[in-house]
Order: structure tokens, then sequence, then C-alpha cells
């Protein structure tokens, strides 16, 4: 699959660290747990008081039907607090769980982290835990399109066995 070459990340082929993370309902929610129906998309974001970050959960939740139709799993991971990550999946009515790292723990085991800020990044991990394809942005604006990112997943689910 094709992607950006990133400056940070995990390389494609590596098992994706695990985690277990609180999300914004107030579950807990691990990879291990999401891999279980197959693949997942994971999408960092900076948080919750960053325009880009509002701007790219409300464009991910109005096409979410779309991601739903490609059986990837679609997930927001943020820094912020559950009390602030919970807070912004209200105002974009995010319908995919939205998960607080508010120890930076993934965001660094991920290498999403610098300068004591999450890099915003998406990471696509099939049901084995492998990461297929990813994306980092360079600047805080620097995101993937949701068409983009919804080639990717297409591109997983075929030939990909699903859990």
């Amino acid at each position: 699959m094709a992607q950006q070459t990133p400056e940070h990340g995990l390389a494609v082929g590596t098992l994706a660290p695990e985690f277990t993370l609180p999300a914004s309902e107030g579950r807990t929610v691990s990879l291990t747990a999401l891999r279980a129906s197959g693949p997942v998309l994971l999408v960092f974001y900076r948080g919750w008081w960053r325009p880009q970050c509002k701007r790219q959960m409300g464009q991910l939740a109005h096409q979410y039907p779309r991601f739903q139709e490609t059986g990837v799993a679609l997930v927001m991971l943020s820094t912020d607090s559950r009390t602030r990550a919970r807070q912004l999946a209200e105002e974009t009515a995010a319908p995919f769980p939205v998960l607080s790292d508010a120890d930076d723990e993934t965001a660094v085991a991920y290498h999403h982290f610098e300068n004591g800020i999450a890099v915003p990044a998406t990471v696509l991990v099939d049901a084995a835990g492998q990461v297929r394809w990813q994306y980092v942005g360079q600047k805080p604006a620097d995101r993937p399109s949701p068409e983009m990112l919804l080639a990717a997943c297409a591109r997983l689910g075929h030939g990909v066995e699903r859990r």
C-alpha cells in the first residue's frame, strides 16, 4: 500500500504495541479487544483545543458509515483527559470510540509524541496486530483526508482474514 514516509511512527510490518485505555464514555478498551473483530484504524489527534482535531473528528464522524462498510474499526486516541475526550466526542457526535491516553504512554509507544505533544498520525493495524499502513503528519494541519483513509481501509479489506 502506498503511504507517506514518516519521520516518526512504527515501521510497516511491525507489531503494533498493545494498549488498554479509558474511552470517553467510561469503559476501558484494549487493542486486543478491538482486533478481535478485524482490522483497526487508530487516529491519533493532538487535543480537544486544536481546530484541526475538531474538524478531522467531525469529518470522520460524518463518514463513519463508509468506514463500517470496509470492516475496519475506527478509533481515535488523544493525550486529552477522559473528560476532554468525552467533551470532543459529544461535540462532534463521534459514533466511534474516543480513547484517552492522558499519560502519553500509547503515543510514545507508537512514536507519535514530540516536544511534549502528540503528533497527528494514523495507523492501520490488521487483525493479527501488524502495522499495515500509516500516515504521520509533519505539522499540526497535516492530516490524511477521509477518502485517503477509506482507500487504505478498503485495500486492507481485500484478502485479509477477519476474525
